[in-house]
């Protein structure tokens, strides 16, 4: 299993007895990786704690979506996305013009540190999910034709 410890907070990659998550990604040609942040319950002992996952998500040369990055953290901010887009950076992702997310600003300030050239998209469905959630039920089909 791969692990990754960028600091105290005891963060770790996930990693699967192949090593498909912490594998070298020098050489490989991934388009347009997908980054969202996941909460999950955690727990540790008798202690329950809400956790981010981060997780990174990649087409590949046949067209096929591949998880490339998972890490858990301590929450989905500008420090948090920083350490694992240079995770990833530093297994060899390199050549991506384009990322898509969520709206997270920690996320897209990081994106423009670590990945300076690249393109950042709102992902659609989020942006759908933020529309939604403010219109009221009963005009949601009306907003959506």
């Amino acid at each position: 299993m791969g692990t990754y410890h960028p600091g105290p907070g005891g963060r770790h990659a996930a990693g699967g007895g192949t090593g498909t998550i912490s594998r070298n990604l020098t050489g490989t040609n991934f388009r347009n990786p997908h980054l969202d942040g996941l909460w999950l319950k955690r727990c540790w002992g008798e202690e329950v704690r809400n956790v981010s996952v981060l997780v990174a998500i990649a087409v590949n040369q046949d067209g096929m979506r591949e998880v490339i990055g998972v890490a858990e953290g301590m929450k989905e901010d500008k420090s948090s996305w920083l350490e694992f887009l240079r995770w990833l950076k530093g297994r060899g992702l390199t050549g991506t013009r384009l990322f898509i997310s969520d709206c997270c600003l920690g996320l897209v300030e990081a994106l423009g540190e670590c990945f300076p050239g690249a393109a950042w998209q709102r992902c659609i469905v989020h942006f759908y999910r933020n529309v939604f959630s403010t219109v009221p039920s009963t005009q949601v089909k009306e907003v959506a034709g």
